[in-house]
């Protein structure tokens, strides 16, 4: 560490296909890669999001960042912030 994370929340898994959610429920080392894919090396507050579009995750994926005002995404899906709860 330190660690930035974008974690998904419930309705993130509440969204998902009943088969797929089964299927990550019975296979931790998939439903791990999947949660790694979102974890960052390192500390990231607003404004090195906005130098830092793509930030490589644990994975070795990139997560790509956009910041719009107070919106944040992250591979197009809208985050919420401690801050603003956006």
């Amino acid at each position: 560490g330190p660690f930035t994370l974008f974690a998904p929340n419930n309705d993130a898994f509440k969204a998902l296909p009943e088969a797929k959610l089964a299927k990550l429920m019975e296979s931790p080392a998939e439903l791990k890669s999947i949660l790694l894919g979102h974890v960052i090396n390192g500390t990231y507050f607003l404004g090195a999001l906005l130098d830092s579009p793509e930030l490589p995750a644990l994975t070795g994926g990139l997560n790509k960042i956009a910041v719009n005002g107070m919106n944040i995404t992250v591979n197009e899906t809208k985050v919420l912030t401690r801050e603003g709860m956006i």
